[in-house]
């Protein structure tokens, strides 16, 4: 399994692999207290239709506004921190 973030106009949690859709339901149980841990409602897609599942937190900022740049640059890095807090523990567990 792979687990990695994206940015795109958001943050993305990306599970792939064999196991990736049995983590995602694992993970998917625990969405109200991972949504607490983040700070924020997540979209929660399975995607059945191949091997990928993601986890995805969006914030309304424009890239494309260099002025929003340090924003977006702080939102991001405060997300990935969160992503590692509330996902890493869960994702350990799993493994074991």
């Amino acid at each position: 399994m792979r687990v990695g973030l994206y940015q795109l106009s958001g943050s993305r949690a990306c599970l792939d692999g064999d196991d990736a859709k049995d983590v995602f339901d694992i993970l998917e149980l625990d969405a109200t207290a991972i949504e607490k841990n983040i700070g924020t409602k997540l979209e929660w897609k399975k995607l059945p239709e191949g091997k990928q599942s993601r986890i995805i937190a969006r914030e309304k900022l424009d890239p494309t506004d260099r002025d929003q740049w340090k924003q977006i640059f702080k939102w991001y890095a405060d997300t990935v921190d969160k992503y590692r807090e509330a996902f890493l523990p869960r994702l350990k567990a799993y493994d074991s």
